[in-house]
């Protein structure tokens, strides 16, 4: 009896340790641990991906961002946009037309990008209340979604962002030329 009581809590003491070993084993964190970058933000971004829910996430990455310099990197976050994939905006990117868009500033309603092109037509669009897509012809919406969380909202914008960095060069949004 007393064999089976040792290993048991043997056991139980090897799998708190392996726990931890295992919780801070975050690919996309490692870089910060190299020493080049502020003291704490390894164990914020270890925190992060390790939350259990986003008012968690939220309060560490308002943390990790108060605590980030300026040669630091910002916290990678494991959100996707639930509108679109990195797919579709390259299919919008390759065969529309960039024809419209508009960028607005942090807090302000929406960003949006169009893509017009014979027969094919493009719509991202992205506020506080939730995002859409709008497929090829603009005969289909391909995905619509109320209420993303702001770690969502923000990927949605930064994809918009992208597109028009890459794609819009000479039309204006908001009345100033890309």
């Amino acid at each position: 009896m007393r064999k089976v009581i040792s290993l048991g809590l043997m056991a139980l003491i090897f799998s708190l340790f392996s726990t931890h070993a295992s919780a801070g084993n975050v690919e996309e964190c490692e870089k910060l641990a190299s020493g080049e970058f502020t003291k704490g933000l390894y164990g914020l971004c270890i925190a992060y991906h390790n939350a259990g829910n986003e008012n968690a996430r939220n309060r560490i990455r308002d943390n990790y961002d108060k605590k980030a310099g300026p040669g630091d990197p910002p916290l990678v976050v494991d959100a996707e946009c639930p509108c679109w994939d990195a797919g579709h905006l390259a299919d919008a990117s390759l065969n529309g037309t960039p024809s419209a868009c508009l960028l607005t500033s942090e807090g302000d309603v929406y960003d949006l990008a169009f893509y017009t092109s014979s027969p094919a037509f493009y719509q991202f669009y992205a506020d506080t209340a939730g995002c859409f897509r709008v497929d090829p012809n603009g005969t289909q919406l391909g995905a619509a979604f109320e209420s993303p969380d702001a770690t969502e909202r923000e990927v949605c914008i930064a994809g918009i962002e992208t597109l028009i960095e890459d794609d819009f060069a000479g039309i204006n949004c908001n009345g100033v030329p890309q």
